[in-house]
């Protein structure tokens, strides 16, 4: 889908595609290494995973450059999609893009059933994943040396 957001003087398009599956030619793998291995320090080894192979990826454009990139799946339950891998270059924070891809991320697991949306956000993010209607629950947790709390929203 698009989104035009007018920013004077210039207006920014984005778009995204979905994809089933992330490999090593998509440029949401490149995004996902640059924020995470590059900038954050993740281990390649963690940071890529099975669940790559299966979960929905959705891939965000602005001026038909790729600077997002996030993934879904639906969860046991059926009914509750969790989140994850959530990546914007760098140059791009600050301009909406983060919003847009997880509004992209939960329509499209709207559309496979969610009624739920969670994700494990690294707490620096915390405070953009409330301002978007997710709530904190659980106890933080260390994942691979970064400290997470788990969100949760109604879809």
């Amino acid at each position: 889908s698009t989104l035009y957001l007018t920013l004077f003087p210039y207006t920014t398009l984005f778009r995204s595609e979905l994809f089933c599956g992330l490999e090593k030619n998509n440029p949401g793998y490149a995004i996902r290494q640059a924020v995470f291995v590059h900038e954050q320090g993740f281990d390649p080894n963690l940071e890529f995973d099975e669940k790559d192979m299966t979960a929905f990826h959705v891939l965000v454009f602005s001026d038909s450059v790729p600077v997002a990139v996030g993934r879904f799946f639906i969860m046991e339950d059926n009914v509750t999609a969790y989140l994850g891998r959530i990546a914007v270059l760098k140059e791009h924070r600050g301009k909406k893009v983060g919003a847009y891809l997880l509004r992209e991320l939960e329509q499209e697991a709207k559309k496979r059933g969610a009624q739920f949306s969670m994700l494990g956000a690294q707490l620096h993010a915390k405070g953009f994943y409330e301002k978007l209607g997710y709530q904190p629950f659980g106890e933080e947790f260390d994942d691979c040396g970064k400290m997470h709390i788990h969100m949760r929203k109604t879809l």
